[in-house]
């Protein structure tokens, strides 16, 4: 009986409606069995974070929030032109490339398990409570999604019926970011400290709530949430983890890591890489295909067309050990100033730790092979027989490839794997912290606070907390564009700090990305921006203030006349 009950289950997930705002009720005597049984409510709240993440941030591509995001950013250099890089974008087109619009059918998975708990005499009290807790966290996953992207949205705060009006107007930003603050307000006090990671605890919500305040202007409840975290009784279950290469380089690490505290797990190898993110970031490595250099020791047969550019690498500082000591940019440093001919190899030297973690480059090894970048290397594009997916910028990912668990974690194509999504960490919730204290004019304590991941994860000298606040910005910009590289992070951040300062336009997303191009003889280098191998590169246009928002998709206009078109569209 209990697994036909399951397999209705099953069934009835499959089923939910996709309609406009999703407002079909499930089948009543499939309610009456799923919301007495307590496991059963509760499988449909574990279905309901499948669905929701799975769509929104794991969807194991070229679309995986992540990297989609960071391939619109000066942190990439695209195999091809990016669509939403060049702003060929349009409300004909929008949806096809920054995903679609219409996100109801999660928003009522989730408001379903509230409406159905909400005085449940069924199902004990207390899980009730952390399964209600639970939904509104994944509603607000949900919203956060569509907000960054459009602004406005429709607010629906309850589970519609077909006798609800659906043809709902846009409530504005401001309405909605307060609407996710007091959501995760009220979820918090009834989730547990501690779970499995594949489910909310107060601290993911609390790095949550972090998150949603700062993008809306909320300061002071970005600083109640970060006190929460750092100072208040949350500050005894998780920590700023030192080994940041290892929270990233390992599917098993994050289980125990004091600092990660929500991931998406595909594991059991019951997925194929084909379908998961290292298949799409991993640099390929393709024995018999150089015609120079060393060889290849490991096969990595991935579809990466978002290499990291040079403008990533750059933006991590140096330690300036022939001089002051203090971290900076490698061209102010005392040993690139006196080096009579400049090379890659003083270029990378003395880096933030994150540049290896992050990185591959030029010189180091890639799980167990030697790589060469350089014009003679095993990695050059020329010399590797016109390879389509060889690297081309100069750089690979190793963020998010699980270098540290051997060679038995080889990403490839039709190989059964595991992997881990990390999306929700301290390390930001610190980063959110201080962004929030600075824009209170809090500037000692925000350096204090950001210091936390430049010092235990970067390895650099902390900023004094004498700095100017100028100084401070400066390097907070920075801080926050290494530590949460490839995290669908730099996108939002950069309209943030544009709309908040008032700025007349976005110089960092109005040019073309760089490759590098290491000279094999004598080690000196070239940056182009033009095209390399069988990369074009990007145009990059970013008209401001009209890509503060994307377009609302014209058929979503079509379909609501009660919706109105963002600005400039």
């Amino acid at each position: 009986m209990k697994k036909y009950l399951y397999l209705t289950l099953i069934m009835i997930c499959g089923l939910i409606s996709c309609d406009v705002l999703d407002t079909e009720p499930m089948d009543s005597y499939n309610e009456l069995l799923i919301w007495k049984d307590k496991g059963l409510a509760e499988n449909v709240l574990k279905e309901a974070y499948w669905a929701i993440l799975k769509d929104l941030y794991c969807s194991g591509d070229n679309n995986t929030e992540c990297l989609r995001t960071d391939s619109w950013t000066d942190n990439v250099w695209n195999k091809d032109n990016n669509s939403v890089a060049a702003e060929a974008i349009s409300p004909t087109n929008i949806n096809s490339y920054v995903g679609d619009f219409n996100k109801y059918s999660y928003i009522r998975r989730a408001s379903l398990i509230i409406d159905k708990l909400t005085e449940n005499s069924d199902i004990d009290e207390e899980s009730c409570k952390q399964f209600i807790a639970e939904a509104r966290c994944l509603r607000v996953m949900v919203y956060n999604w569509m907000v960054r992207r459009w602004g406005g949205v429709m607010l629906v705060d309850k589970l519609m019926t077909p006798a609800d009006e659906m043809l709902l107007s846009r409530s504005s930003e401001e309405d909605m970011y307060k609407f996710m603050v007091n959501e995760l307000k009220l979820a918090i006090p009834n989730l547990p400290s501690t779970a499995n990671k594949e489910r909310f605890t107060k601290g993911a919500a609390l790095t949550l709530l972090t998150r949603v305040s700062l993008e809306g202007g909320l300061y002071d409840e970005t600083i109640a949430a970060g006190k929460q975290l750092f100072e208040g009784e949350e500050a005894a279950n998780w920590s700023i983890d030192p080994e940041y290469r290892k929270m990233f380089g390992s599917f098993s690490y994050p289980e125990d890591s004091k600092e990660i505290q929500l991931y998406f797990t595909q594991g059991d190898k019951k997925q194929y890489c084909d379908n998961l993110l290292p298949m799409y970031i991993a640099g390929t490595l393709s024995p018999g295909r150089n015609i120079m250099g060393p060889t290849f020791n490991d096969k990595v047969d991935a579809w990466c067309a978002n290499w990291p550019s040079h403008e990533l690498a750059e933006a991590y500082l140096a330690i300036d050990v022939e001089g002051d000591q203090t971290a900076k940019h490698y061209t102010e440093t005392a040993k690139w100033k006196n080096a009579p001919v400049k090379t890659a190899a003083i270029m990378y030297s003395n880096r933030d730790k994150r540049f290896d973690a992050t990185l591959c480059y030029d010189g180091t090894t890639y799980f167990t092979s030697p790589i060469e970048m350089d014009t003679k290397g095993n990695c050059y594009w020329e010399n590797t027989q016109n390879h389509g997916f060889m690297c081309q910028s100069g750089y690979m990912w190793r963020k998010f490839i699980y270098e540290l668990d051997g060679t038995d974690a080889l990403p490839g194509y039709q190989i059964l794997y595991n992997f881990r999504y990390i999306l929700l960490r301290l390390g930001e919730a610190s980063l959110n912290y201080a962004e929030a204290l600075g824009r209170k004019g809090e500037i000692s304590k925000a350096i204090q606070v950001m210091n936390m991941t430049r010092t235990q994860h970067g390895g650099l000298p902390a900023l004094p907390e004498s700095s100017s606040e100028a100084d401070f910005w400066k390097y907070y910009k920075i801080e926050r564009r290494v530590e949460l590289a490839l995290e669908g992070d730099r996108y939002f951040s950069v309209i943030r700090w544009a709309k908040v300062e008032k700025a007349t336009s976005v110089p960092e997303f109005n040019k073309r990305t760089h490759c590098i191009i290491i000279d094999g003889d004598d080690d000196t280098f070239t940056l182009i921006d033009t095209s390399h191998g069988s990369s074009t590169g990007s145009d990059r246009v970013f008209s401001w203030p009209k890509r503060m928002y994307f377009p609302l998709p014209e058929s979503e206009l079509m379909s609501n006349p009660n919706l109105q078109q963002n600005n400039h569209w």
